[in-house]
């Protein structure tokens, strides 16, 4: 148990340098790992909307990749068409129904909300999120805090640098329809939200920007390498 907490933290002092894109923020996986050797996809549609200086929304797609490394852990990966990001999971506590995750990683991507500034719009923003999950039989629950924060460079030439940080949490719930064929089918149904605080960098005469910001997500994962599994 010890070693486990000790790679956690490795995990996330390391997220630090890491990043993850605007709509890469929802969490749409269980606490609890994917088995060693097996690997868990997933397609989804995330949206986000957020205040500052006006009111903004966006909505991308997504998919989702798990692998499992054993002992508590496993890899995820996740592309949109905003981003790519990585993230490490690991499982601090089980007991029944109830399981408990930290997980922290990061990407690199471009942010739709250009308020900030005219041209291009890049960021580069690792994360940090907590799992609590109740599992039944056919219906889970989980939700925890989510914390996210980086650079952000807008600007025809990003030569405008922000510090961007977002603090909230998410809940969601997933569903088990129990198709005989893909029986480890989930849908998953999130809500994220928080407050979401842009301060520029260097004196250039702008100002800070501060805003909620909410990010509804729906998606369906299956695993691949598994009896019922696609291959």
């Amino acid at each position: 148990m010890r070693a486990r907490l000790a790679l956690l933290a490795s995990i996330c002092a390391a997220s630090a340098g890491l990043a993850s894109g605007c709509a890469s923020l929802s969490v749409v996986q269980d606490a609890e790992p994917v088995p060693k050797g097996q690997v868990r996809g997933g397609l989804g549609l995330g949206g986000q909307v957020q205040g500052g200086r006006e009111v903004q929304g966006f909505l991308v797609p997504q998919i989702d990749a798990r692998f499992g490394l054993g002992d508590g852990f496993d890899l995820g990966a996740r592309l949109t068409a905003l981003d790519v990001s990585l993230d490490v999971k690991g499982l601090l506590y089980r007991r029944d129904a109830v399981a408990v995750a930290l997980a922290a990683g990061g990407g690199l991507g471009g942010d739709p909300f250009s308020s900030l500034g005219e041209g291009r719009t890049f960021q580069a923003m690792g994360k940090l999120l907590a799992i609590v999950q109740w599992r039944g039989p056919r219906l889970s629950v989980r939700g925890g805090p989510v914390f996210a924060f980086g650079p952000l460079f807008t600007g025809e030439g990003l030569d405008t640098p922000w510090l961007q940080v977002r603090a909230g949490g998410f809940f969601g719930f997933g569903l088990l329809p129990g198709h005989a064929r893909y029986p480890d089918l989930t849908l998953f149904f999130e809500l994220q939200g928080g407050v979401l605080h842009r301060q520029p960098v260097g004196d250039g005469g702008l100002e800070p920007e501060t805003g909620p910001w909410f990010a509804p997500t729906v998606a369906f994962a299956w695993n691949w390498f598994a009896p019922g599994g696609i291959w």
